[in-house]
């Protein structure tokens, strides 16, 4: 008898509800929800310029009167048994005239109040746990010898939020809502400190990470450039006096060793990125020697020859010994290969003879700054 009155009333009351406005029920709130202000990030979010709230505004605390009776506010794991929506459609910062909508009755609201307040500064509190990034475990070379992260995660990070109301709070990245991103003033990664941008609903805080290598035991050169031979007009000329050579590393291979064990090869052809060259500040004729650095810690040596007219035997001079050599050739005393018949035709007569040889000698003694062959 008892289930049967309990369904005739609640029956009653939805039938009430369908046909009798909402002005017209006895309804007040006894008590206020336990929270009445709802902060950014924590409770609400933007998405472009609407306030959307993270999930339906907790009520937990409040106490209505409904036509006599009270009803609590009770959370379901679908929800909650009453739903706060702004009364002109749109939430807003700052206070906000809600209607507390009773969720099993059609209709059935009453009128209150909640504030939302916004974020107005956010900044770093604590720095991810890991800020140290290893090659080979956390980044590589790309095929053109850039940094290319393998996988990142600011685990550990927390950010202090300062809201418009003076309230503070600090939230870590396993609270959710928090990612990262490559700063816009990064083009490419570098070895050392770099910058980057944690995310937070919206709000950027900057932190920096630090790539970094393993430390390299050993380096060796396993190909030598192809390019070893610089002749005179086409691989260097001369600039105020001075030799500018156009020096081309291709096909330069390097093997690097590392104190974890692990080898690898580099090729300057494929990743001239990891290549520094330290040339010499004065390039002169004969053998000259280039340093090579390869990713700022390991460094190997290059000889490369510059090869130019009066110098006969590729010694880095001019002297007179290049002379005698022209004049043994000039009797049938001396070979030349066709490289050092080209640089003792100082004359560009198309004849290695006397000529060549006194011409040689002036450019030793001072007499001549440069041959026919090089003015031409």
């Amino acid at each position: 008898m008892k289930r049967i009155i309990s369904i005739t009333l609640c029956l009653v009351m939805l039938l009430t509800a369908l046909i009798v406005p909402a002005s017209a029920y006895s309804i007040k709130i006894v008590k206020m929800p336990d929270k009445t202000v709802f902060y950014e990030g924590l409770d609400w979010a933007y998405s472009g310029s609407d306030i959307i709230p993270k999930s339906d505004f907790d009520l937990t605390g409040t106490v209505i009167d409904y036509e006599g009776n009270d009803i609590s506010f009770h959370k379901f794991p679908w929800g909650g048994n009453m739903i706060a929506e702004p009364a002109n459609g749109k939430w807003q910062t700052g206070k906000n005239k809600v209607n507390i909508i009773l969720d099993d009755f059609e209709n059935v609201y009453v009128e209150s109040e909640l504030t939302l307040v916004a974020i107005k500064k956010a900044e770093l509190a604590k720095s991810p746990d890991k800020v140290e990034l290893i090659h080979g475990t956390d980044w590589d070379y790309d095929s053109l010898g850039y940094i290319a992260l393998k996988t990142y995660s600011p685990a550990g990070a927390k950010v202090k939020l300062t809201y418009t109301d003076g309230t503070t709070t600090t939230v870590s990245y396993e609270d959710g809502g928090m990612d990262w991103m490559v700063s816009d003033e990064v083009e490419d990664f570098t070895l050392g400190t770099n910058p980057l941008t944690l995310t937070y609903y919206g709000h950027n805080i900057p932190f920096e990470v630090k790539f970094v290598l393993e430390e390299i035991k050993s380096a060796t050169i396993k190909s030598k450039p192809t390019k070893q031979n610089y002749d005179f007009g086409s691989d260097w000329s001369y600039s105020n006096g001075k030799i500018v050579p156009n020096f081309d590393f291709s096909g330069l291979k390097v093997n690097l060793t590392y104190s974890n064990g692990t080898s690898e090869t580099i090729s300057y052809s494929t990743e001239p990125g990891r290549f520094k060259f330290n040339t010499p500040t004065t390039v002169s004729l004969g053998s000259n020697t280039v340093k090579a650095t390869v990713d700022g810690k390991a460094t190997v040596e290059l000889n490369v020859l510059i090869r130019g007219y009066g110098d006969i035997n590729f010694d880095g001079s001019v002297n007179s010994n290049d002379a005698l050599n022209v004049l043994q050739y000039s009797v049938s005393l001396a070979k030349f290969s066709v490289v050092k018949y080209k640089y003792a035709d100082v004359t560009i007569d198309d004849k290695v003879n006397s000529s060549d040889a006194l011409a040689i000698l002036q450019k030793a003694v001072g007499k001549i700054d440069y041959f026919k062959a090089e003015l031409v």
